[in-house]
């Protein structure tokens, strides 16, 4: 959608930079055109955000496509078969409505913000039209340190079939043919079970807040294009879907941190009671010895 320059009346090209008032709904001005007099009387009383012009269509060209998803979504694959969703975290840009892998990109989180407000690297630097400019922005983990970080979480009162590890961390992988469930860790699978087929099971906190990305993304995008019967394009989900998605994922976050809880309390007593029992061991030793030491 082209944008004119309400003051000399010439096309803003793409690549250039564009001057909107913030008081007014459709007054654009031109690099140019900000220099004039008239112009310079006017920003006495109103006052215009610097932004590019790619930018200024964004919202525009969102409700016309929504194919804006990162190029690994831009394939006929599924959203839920891909590695970020299996095996990462992904991560959603709030300005250019694009999911990441967070694994394979640098992406940031306002620190300030009391829901998740996230910005991939490109769109960062424009933050400053469209965000607080005193909240700041927190780098996430990327790369190797984004995967130990999710290698860490445990599949909690989860037991693997191959080595009875209980809540065992990395991969679980599931049998597909096997009921009930059969699971794998990552050292037990390709070397136990091999005759059946396997798939991966994310864990059900990353799952959680998978969820709770895609949820999001999927109603800013219908609240932009304003149709209740809209479906995102990479989910699938309505608006209604979108939001018991949401519920749902927050639940799972919760029931995920609530049961953590409760094991890191069962562990901590079970040390407790470790740490006691060699205690009075050690103090029933050392009195026999001072019995014995009495009767000589």
């Amino acid at each position: 959608m082209a944008t004119l320059c309400t003051s000399c009346g010439q096309q803003i090209l793409l690549s250039s930079i564009i001057y909107k008032c913030h008081q007014c709904a459709n007054h654009y001005l031109c690099k140019s055109c900000t220099k004039l007099d008239r112009n310079r009387a006017i920003a006495q009383y109103h006052t215009f955000d610097k932004i590019s012009k790619s930018n200024e269509t964004r919202q525009e060209s969102a409700k016309v496509s929504f194919n804006v998803v990162h190029r690994q979504q831009e394939t006929n694959s599924s959203i839920f078969d891909s590695d970020g969703y299996l095996k990462g975290a992904l991560v959603y840009c709030r300005y250019c409505h694009r999911i990441f892998n967070s694994v394979k990109v640098t992406f940031f989180k306002c620190e300030q913000c009391p829901s998740p407000f996230g910005l991939c690297n490109e769109c960062l630097p424009q933050a400053r039209s469209f965000h607080p400019s005193v909240h700041k922005f927190l780098k996430l983990p990327s790369g190797d340190n984004m995967l130990r970080l999710l290698q860490n979480y445990g599949h909690l009162d989860v037991i693997c079939d191959g080595c009875s590890t209980s809540s065992f961390t990395g991969t679980r992988y599931q049998c597909e043919e096997c009921v009930p469930s059969f699971d794998l860790c990552d050292n037990c699978f390709g070397k136990k079970h091999t005759h059946h087929r396997f798939k991966i099971v994310p864990n059900s906190l990353v799952h959680a807040l998978n969820q709770q990305e895609l949820a999001q993304r999927a109603l800013d995008l219908a609240s932009l294009n304003n149709d209740p019967q809209w479906r995102d394009s990479i989910t699938g989900w309505t608006k209604v879907d979108a939001e018991r998605v949401l519920e749902q994922a927050n639940a799972d976050e919760k029931a995920y941190k609530t049961r953590l809880d409760e094991i890191v309390q069962i562990a901590n007593r079970r040390v407790e009671q470790e740490r006691q029992r060699l205690q009075d061991t050690m103090d029933f030793s050392w009195k026999m010895q001072m019995l014995n030491l009495q009767n000589i």
